[in-house]
């Protein structure tokens, strides 16, 4: 078992749990060898400008083609962690963890998302993507979870899993893998749309809730001080949903959201 640890933050318990369970460089060649370069001779004066412009934009547009599709591990890292960032903002405003009006909208992944106006959040996140990085560019980081809970309670109402896998010859060896922006893109964008839909198969909250965030990580990793021992925060006999999946080549995310069963929907 990994540990796991916790975290909190000020105004709406943030947990972050361990698993130890406490918790371009591009260089454009010229054209191959068998290909012939036609004369520029062949054309008039006026034709020739207009040759030599198609000629070196089609090689700058075939150098941002390659130069995008290479992922590194940091790359990979600072993807992923982003990512994190962004579901972790759309579960708080669908799941009504915090008012609508304290969200404002922005534009990435070729979407409209929202993102927590609330000082506190807004810290705490931007610092857990810091640490979330740094593991996941270190291969530790195994699973995050975020978790909904009960305010008056501290009951576990929701878990939003995260579960990591990395390409373990990257982090050894430092090569790096190949896959386009835009599909991953593509994959981020499907997550996304279901984590917004989630009113439409999840039950409603109406309840005042909080939220705790769980990291796994390997044994032997490192521990900042500002993060706490913690229990995983289940859930007894859970409703399960699995989500869309995300894979940078280096890591990949697989998303399952899972709920307290509700007795009235057994009936």
């Amino acid at each position: 078992m990994v540990p796991l640890l916790s975290a909190s933050r000020p105004r709406g318990k943030l947990a972050v749990t361990c698993p130890n369970v406490f918790t371009l460089h591009f260089i454009a060649n010229l054209l191959p060898a068998h290909q012939t370069l036609i004369s520029c001779d062949q054309f008039s004066n006026k034709q020739k400008p207009i040759f030599l412009c198609i000629l070196i934009s089609k090689r700058i547009m075939a150098s941002r083609t390659v130069a995008k599709d290479i992922i590194t591990l940091r790359g990979s890292a600072a993807i992923v962690s982003e990512f994190f960032g962004y579901a972790a903002n759309s579960i708080l405003y669908n799941r009504g963890v915090y008012p609508e009006e304290s969200f404002v909208k922005v534009k990435k992944y070729g979407l409209p998302m929202l993102l927590t106006q609330d000082e506190g959040v807004r810290s705490f996140i931007s610092n857990l993507n810091a640490q979330l990085s740094e593991w996941l560019e270190a291969g530790k980081l195994q699973r995050v979870v975020l978790v909904i809970m009960s305010k008056a309670t501290n009951e576990v109402l929701e878990r939003w899993n995260f579960s990591i896998e990395t390409d373990s010859e990257v982090v050894e060896q430092g090569v790096s893998r190949e896959k386009s922006d835009k599909e991953i893109m593509r994959e981020i964008q499907a997550i996304m749309r279901q984590i917004a839909s989630s009113i439409t198969y999840l039950p409603c909250l109406d309840e005042s809730c909080v939220f705790d965030v769980l990291a796994y990580t390997d044994k032997d990793v490192a521990v900042p001080f500002t993060w706490i021992e913690s229990d995983p925060k289940l859930i007894a006999n859970p409703q399960m949903v699995k989500l869309h999946s995300f894979d940078t080549k280096i890591h990949k995310v697989d998303t399952l959201v899972s709920y307290k069963n509700d007795e009235w929907d057994e009936q």
